[in-house]
């Protein structure tokens, strides 16, 4: 993540309240992840990153790192930020 970016997810993260936070990261990593057709567990492997950990961010029970957010953006070619952008539940969810 450059610079400007990293200011970026840092004032976006600094002005949303912390299960928010959560909530638009593991709503935005589900839906980035079903357009993809891709598993908890093949992201994980493709991140490097462990499946237990994919599994808590995307039941909201934790949120990751910037290094972690970093390594899922690059798994699926999306921008970092692009997991702080809101999220708005369809019907179907």
């Amino acid at each position: 993540m450059n610079v400007g970016k990293a200011l970026v997810y840092a004032a976006l993260v600094a002005t949303v309240d912390p299960d928010e936070l959560r909530a638009r990261i593991s709503g935005r990593l589900r839906e980035l992840m079903l357009r993809r057709k891709v598993t908890y567990t093949s992201l994980a492997k493709e991140a490097g990153v462990s499946r237990t950990h994919v599994y808590k961010i995307l039941n909201g029970q934790t949120s990751p790192t910037g290094d972690v957010l970093a390594k899922l953006a690059r798994a699926l070619a999306v921008d970092p930020v692009a997991f702080l952008r809101p999220y708005r539940k369809s019907a179907d969810d």
